[in-house]
This record gives structure tokens, sequence and C-alpha cells, in this order.
């Protein structure tokens, strides 16, 4: 399977393209490292193989495995929730095995620059929907709230920052996670809202995600909670200040769920 950029000034899909071949990179090396564990701990989670990267002047081409299989959304069989559930254990799991030294070729979102970035997201969003600002500017208050509970995380994990129906194969008995074009390095509870956002469209998907043992363990400690929905308005924000026109009433609807949360 190829996915390739060209062209003469680098856009947001170089970028993109770039940072899923160096994930790529990272996980397979250490996927292949700890490859009985992982096996033990995760005998249905697979990644496909990277075969080759190509970097040039105005060409970036990454080319992996072929899997044969379909998207969760088409494998009724599947339990969708204990699928998604498996793929964030899984990363949370690879993350505490990446060398410090392969780390380093990960892109970072600091816990820092995810408070930073809100603000300016918010501005944007403000700027973009001017009639909108009283909302948030009460997404503001809501944010610095909890900004110590936020604080309290520092340490990054690998969050894949996609993980769909769409990005999830099945096929052989087995499971694929694909398309790592956004993942990094950032504050854990970013997995959950950026699921949460990208599924937010499917008829009582939230619901059922809510009642998963992964959300209700974090919903039983105070600061995971709020630092939880602190980052789900973080989120929203972020989607309403860079989506297409045609999804801002689906990211405005998410941005009122999460401030409809109180202590």
């Amino acid at each position: 399977f190829v996915k390739q950029w060209s062209g003469i000034a680098k856009n947001i899909e170089y970028y993109w393209l770039y940072n899923e071949a160096s994930v790529y990179e990272v996980v397979q090396k250490t996927y292949k490292k700890h490859l009985s564990e992982i096996k033990e701990r995760f005998p249905r989670i697979r990644i496909p193989e990277l075969i080759a990267t190509i970097k040039e002047k105005n060409r970036l081409l990454i080319m992996t495995e072929f899997v044969e299989g379909n998207d969760l959304e088409d494998a009724p069989s599947e339990n969708g929730m204990q699928v998604i559930e498996e793929a964030i254990s899984f990363f949370n799991f690879i993350s505490t095995r990446i060398d410090p030294d392969e780390a380093k070729k990960l892109t970072r979102r600091s816990t820092t620059y995810i408070i930073c970035n809100f603000f300016l997201m918010t501005v944007r969003s403000i700027i973009r929907i001017p009639k909108k600002s009283s909302f948030f500017i009460q997404g503001i208050v809501f944010f610095v709230k909890r900004i110590p509970s936020v604080w309290k995380t520092r340490d990054l994990i690998l969050v894949h920052r996609d993980i769909t129906f769409y990005n999830i194969l099945v096929g052989g008995g087995y499971i694929y996670l694909i398309d790592f074009e956004l993942a990094v390095l950032t504050h854990p509870v970013v997995e959950l809202t950026q699921i949460m956002t990208g599924s937010w469209r499917r008829e009582g998907f939230w619901q059922s995600f809510y009642k998963t043992k992964t959300m209700e363990t974090l919903f039983e400690n105070r600061e995971h909670n709020n630092a939880y929905w602190a980052l789900s308005v973080y989120t929203a924000v972020h989607r309403l200040a860079t989506c297409v026109p045609e999804e801002l009433p689906l990211h405005y609807s998410y941005l009122t769920h999460s401030l409809s949360y109180e202590q």
C-alpha cells in the first residue's frame, strides 16, 4: 500500500505523511523488539509492516504491507467498543517500551503546548464565529478552572489521535491499526477526546463509550475526570477553529456537550 506526496512547496499533507513515516519507523522497531511480549498481551493487534520510505526533494513516499480486511464499521462480528479499548491499551503499552532515543524522532505536544494552543484556537474560533463569542468565553472559564488537573499529568505517551471505526481493519483473525499521520507524544487523555470527536456523529456512540472500563475508571478519579472534560473543550475548540464549514455544527454540538459537565 503506497501513500505519496509530491509538490514544490511543503504543505500540511507533506508534514502529515512525514510524521506518519516517523511513527511507523519507531513503532515498527519497538514492535519487533518486544514481539513476544506484545503477542502475549495483544494477540490480535497487528501493525502493517513498513516496507520502504522514499524522501526526495519534491516527493515523499511510504510503502506499507497491504492488509486484506474490512474496517471495523463493516465487521459486525466484532465488539466495536472492545476493539477500541484494545487499541488504546496497545498504544499505552507501546509508549512504555519506546527507547528514549527513538522517542526523540516523534512529534511532541506537551501539556504546556496544549494550554497555550487552547487560547490561540479560542481566538481563531471567535474570529471565525463571532456570534458565539460569549460561548467561547464560557469555554475559557471552564478550561482555566481545570488547568491544575491537566497540568498534573506531565508524562507524554504515544497517542494515535484518530482511532475510529475506519482506521481499524479486521481480517484473518487480526486487528490492524492504520493511518498514523496524526500520532504524537502528548497528554494521554487526548486519545480519549479525539476518539469522541472522531465518532461524535455516530448514533449512541458516546453513551456506549462512557460505559467502557477505560472511561469508567477515568471518571472515578477526580483529577483525571477534570482533565478529560478540559481537554474535551480544547479538542472541540481546536476542531471549530480548523474544520471545514460543513462540520461546524457537529463540533459545536460536541463543545456544548463538554461544557454541560460540572464538578
